[in-house]
C-alpha cells in the first residue's frame, strides 16, 4: 500500500543572532524574536542573563515556541556563581556538592527546592534560593531545545522517506519533551489504494484549562484508598519505603510514582524496534532497582504528560477548589512550560487560611523533597509559599 503523508514540513527555526539584532524584530534567518514577559516586566535573572525564545517549530500549520533559553548558557551559569557565591557554597557545605557545573546542575535544583521548605535555612541565603531555583529551571532548556531540534530533524526525514512505524515513534518522542502547552499526534487513514498519514502539531490557548488529555489505561485501576494509606506512611522524612532507593535532593515524583503502584497501577513498558524490540526507558513507566527505572517513573515532567495534566491554573486559591483526596499536583515555578515538581493530596477542608501571601482551602500534602505529610497551613508545607517566591507560577492537577 502507498502512503501519502498530510504534512509534509517541520522544521526548528533558530535565532543565532539575537544580540546582533537588538533592534529589530526579525532575525536575519527570518525568525521572529520573541522575549518571555517576565524579561520585560518582572524578571530577577536578569542580572544573569538575558532570556528569549530563541527557537521555533515552524510548520505548515504555523509556528510553534520551545522552551525559554539564556541567549549564553555558558555566561549565564558564570554570572550566577560569581554573583550567588555565599548562597551556592551553602549548598555545596549542607549536600556534599563540589561547585555548580553543567553535569550537576540538576541535582542542585533538587536541593534548591529541598532547601527553600526547610526552616532552619538563614535568612540571607533563603532570599536567593528563588532565583538559583529559577534560573536552574531556565538553564536546563537549551538541552531540552537541542533533543526537540535533533527529534524534529529525525522525524522530517522519516515523513521524506515514507517510514510510517518509524514517524510514530518519533512522533511520541517529540510528544514527551515539547512544552506541555503544545501537543503532536499522527494519524492515518485508508483511502484505497493508499493510506493518509498526516502529523500535526496544536497549541493550547491560555492558563485557566481543563483536559480531557489520555492518561495511562492503567491509571483506571488505582485505588485511592491504597494510595493515601502509602502515602501516609512513607512520607515522613526518616519513613522512605526501603524497596525503593531514595534520590537525595529529587526524590518527589519517584514518591509519587509509588504512591501510583500501591493503589494499583500496573508498570508500564514501551519498546522500540520491530525486529529485535528493545525496552525504551526514556518512555516507560516501571521500577526494578536504582539503576533500572523508567524515566516516566522519576521526571516530574515526563510522569505528568504521561498521566495527563487535567486541570491548569495560576491561581492557588482556583487549585485548593478544585483539589480532592486523591489528586495528584503539580508545579512549573517559571511558568515554562515544564513541570518540575510533584505531590499528593491526602485530604481537603473547608477551611480558609491565608498564610504566606496565599489565601486558599486548606489542604493535606504528602511529598518528597521536601519530606512531609501535612497541610499547606502548617510550616512544613512549602505549597503555599509558591506565589510569593515565583510569581509567574502555573499549577496542574494529574490524572
Amino acid at each position: 500500500m502507498l502512503f501519502v503523508f498530510g504534512f509534509a514540513t517541520i522544521n526548528i527555526w533558530a535565532n543565532t543572532n539575537t544580540k546582533k539584532n537588538e533592534d529589530s524584530a526579525v532575525s536575519e534567518k527570518g525568525l521572529q524574536v520573541v522575549e518571555l514577559d517576565n524579561v520585560q516586566k518582572d524578571n530577577f535573572l536578569k542580572d544573569y542573563g538575558t532570556i528569549e525564545i530563541c527557537r521555533i517549530i515552524k510548520t505548515n500549520q504555523g509556528e510553534f515556541e520551545l522552551y525559554p533559553e539564556f541567549t549564553n548558557n555558558k555566561e549565564a551559569m558564570k554570572n550566577l556563581i560569581e554573583k550567588e557565591e555565599k548562597a551556592l557554597q551553602y549548598l555545596e557545605a549542607r549536600y556534599g556538592f563540589e561547585q555548580l557545573n553543567d553535569s550537576n546542575y540538576q541535582e542542585y535544583r533538587g536541593c534548591v527546592m529541598d532547601s527553600l521548605e526547610q526552616v532552619d535555612v538563614p535568612e540571607n541565603i533563603a532570599t536567593v534560593l528563588p532565583q538559583i531555583d529559577e534560573f536552574l529551571d531556565i538553564y536546563e532548556n537549551e538541552v531540552k531545545n537541542d533533543q526537540i531540534e535533533t527529534i524534529v530533524n529525525n522525524l522530517s526525514k522519516s515523513i521524506n522517506n515514507g517510514e510510517f512505524i518509524k514517524l510514530k515513534e518519533e512522533v511520541e518522542l517529540l510528544g514527551d519533551v515539547l512544552p506541555y502547552n503544545l501537543t503532536v499526534s499522527c494519524t492515518e487513514e485508508d483511502a484505497e489504494p493508499v493510506k493518509v498519514v498526516s502529523v500535526s502539531i496544536k497549541s493550547e490557548t491560555g492558563i485557566e484549562t481543563k483536559s480531557k488529555a489520555q492518561a495511562h489505561p492503567g491509571n483506571s485501576k488505582f485505588d485511592i484508598e491504597k494510595g493515601i494509606a502509602y502515602a501516609k506512611q512513607y512520607a515522613p522524612k526518616g519513613k522512605h519505603n526501603s524497596k525503593y532507593y531514595y534520590f537525595n535532593g529529587g526524590d518527589c515524583t519517584n514518591f509519587v510514582s509509588q504512591i501510583k503502584k500501591a493503589g494499583g497501577v500496573p508498570f508500564h513498558y514501551t519498546y522500540k524496534g520491530t525486529v529485535n524490540p528493545t525496552l525504551d526507558k526514556k518512555n516507560s513507566w516501571y521500577y526494578k532497582s536504582k539503576s533500572d527505572y523508567g524515566y516516566r517513573w522519576t521526571v516530574a515532567d515526563k510522569f505528568a504528560k504521561f498521566y495527563g495534566v487535567k486541570y491548569k491554573t495560576t491561581s492557588f486559591m482556583s487549585l485548593s477548589k478544585n483539589v480532592k483526596r486523591g489528586s495528584f499536583i503539580t508545579k512549573d515555578s517559571a511558568n515554562d512550560k515544564d513541570w518540575d515538581h510533584m505531590g499528593f493530596v491526602t485530604e481537603i477542608t473547608e477551611n480558609k487560611k491565608t498564610t504566606e501571601g496565599s489565601t486558599y482551602y486548606d489542604f493535606k500534602v504528602a511529598q518528597h523533597t521536601a519530606d512531609y505529610h501535612a497541610y499547606v497551613s502548617s510550616k512544613k508545607c512549602g505549597w503555599d509559599k509558591i506565589k510569593k517566591e515565583h510569581p509567574k507560577a502555573v499549577f496542574g492537577i494529574v490524572k
